[in-house]
């Protein structure tokens, strides 16, 4: 049967625009900014959530609470930067490599069915190794008790790393076996929660270790010397005032043996050269144009 309007024998010549693209405008950019814009929220979360931990703990041992400090979001973020970047930097860089290992095991399991076997076998097993971590969490409190305190969230996160990605092995070679969309949503939930648990036992020894340093070497602070045109009533441990001569300016009160500790808010926070252990104490001066500040080493 002839097709009207066509000559036999001859084929339609193809488009030169190409083929016709199907699906929304800027569907792709939007997938990347999706995949690309998560791990950056997430990691920026995690920063805060670290450097408001650390300042928490820092703050409670040296004898004054975070709230009084004004710092924002940024000053927490900036303050987690330091200690994070290598902690950071490593399972990035670790998770590259797993990723492009991932994707070479998944490509040569496609065309190879004993290899393909073999990885399945591998999901089952880590989708329940529970029973592996609990015995891990238990040899840790057994065998290494310092770490006691970071045991539990270490384990659990072990755990619920393993079952995430041994549905996503399956998702991949058997679909039948993979998690109902509810569960595993569930199970990202807990995992998140897991890593910011994880982060909050870290902080928090980290914040406690830093004032423990400076409460023994407080000298690892940049010294203050402060001149004032009023009497300060700065009253700390080794904390000098003197009394200036009618001829140094306009100062008439000079306080020396102070240390820098942070400054946020408009205001100064500083102990002494040589803090009291039993009771620790932070001296709060607010940034004033009738004060003149000297810093040193």
């Amino acid at each position: 049967m002839r097709t009207p309007g066509r000559r036999p024998g001859l084929r339609p010549r193809p488009d030169p625009a190409g083929p016709v693209r199907t699906g929304p405008d800027g569907a792709g950019l939007l997938h990347t900014v999706a995949v690309v814009g998560s791990p950056i929220a997430l990691a920026t979360a995690l920063m805060f959530y670290f450097g408001w931990i650390r300042t928490r703990a820092e703050t409670r041992a040296l004898g004054y609470d975070v709230a009084v400090t004004g710092m924002s979001v940024q000053d927490f973020v900036m303050k987690s930067v330091l200690v994070l970047y290598v902690p950071l930097l490593v399972p990035v860089l670790a998770a590259l490599v797993l990723a492009w290992a991932h994707h070479r095991l998944l490509a040569r399991a496609d065309h190879q069915p004993p290899l393909r076997a073999r990885v399945l076998w591998v999901a089952r097993f880590a989708a329940f190794s529970w029973p592996l971590w609990l015995t891990a969490y238990l040899g840790m409190l057994l065998f290494f008790p310092r770490l006691r305190w970071l045991a539990l969230p270490v384990c659990l996160t072990g755990a619920l790393l393993s079952t995430a990605y041994a549905d996503l092995l399956r998702r991949r070679l058997a679909p039948r076996e993979r998690l109902a969309p509810a569960v595993r949503g569930l199970l990202l939930v807990a995992l998140t929660l897991a890593v910011f648990w994880d982060v909050e036992r870290l902080a928090g020894a980290v914040g406690s270790a830093y004032a423990a340093r400076i409460t023994a070497d407080p000298d690892e602070l940049a010294a203050v010397t402060i001149y004032s045109s009023d009497r300060l009533w700065l009253q700390a441990p080794d904390v000098t005032e003197t009394r200036l001569g009618p001829d140094d300016s306009g100062y008439r009160y000079r306080y020396d043996g102070l240390r820098l500790l942070q400054y946020s808010g408009g205001r100064y926070f500083l102990i002494s050269a040589r803090p009291d252990d039993q009771y620790p104490r932070v001296l709060v001066v607010a940034e004033s144009a009738e004060l003149r500040w000297e810093f040193s080493r």
